[in-house]
């Protein structure tokens, strides 16, 4: 008796890559002048905040992930730059395991969008005259498991109401 194997194709491909937002801010009466150093290290303050969202489009096994950045350069009340973004990405997502989708998802292919935002990033700071800021990887793992806890937390607190 002959037994037929079954394949299984896996796939995880970039579809195309969209820039769904973009916010880029640059206030350059906010830099100081003749600052002491305490002054030019609180005008170049990093502050930013990163997430991830993943939506299946429930055809031709697409999906869409968007990663959000929002940057602010010196302090928060007064800045000298803000920078806000939303960089999609529509993934060909096929024949991944269910337990090994959303790490695909939310770690590889969001890490390759992460590319994508710190390049236009550097492109707008360099010709706005600032220095490049090196933002590096992203850990995608830990702000998918403190999204799922976050998740977590407030379905607790529904089923508690």
């Amino acid at each position: 008796m002959i037994m037929s194997e079954q394949q299984t194709t896996v796939e995880l491909n970039i579809h195309r890559v969209y820039t769904k937002d973009l916010s880029f801010d640059f206030n350059e009466k906010n830099l100081p002048v003749n600052a002491s150093a305490e002054e030019n290290a609180k005008a170049t303050e990093v502050g930013f905040a990163v997430d991830v969202q993943v939506q299946d489009l429930q055809q031709d096994d697409l999906v869409d992930i968007n990663v959000f950045l929002n940057l602010v350069i010196g302090p928060r009340e007064n800045p000298v730059v803000k920078f806000e973004i939303v960089q999609g990405a529509i993934y060909v997502c096929r024949g991944l395991p269910d337990d090994v989708k959303p790490q695909a998802l939310y770690f590889d292919a969001a890490s390759t969008v992460w590319s994508y935002i710190t390049s236009k990033l550097d492109k707008l700071l360099l010709r706005s005259g600032m220095p490049p800021l090196y933002l590096g990887t992203q850990n995608f793992r830990a702000i998918f498991q403190e999204t799922l806890a976050q998740r977590q937390a407030q379905a607790q607190a529904q089923q508690q109401a």
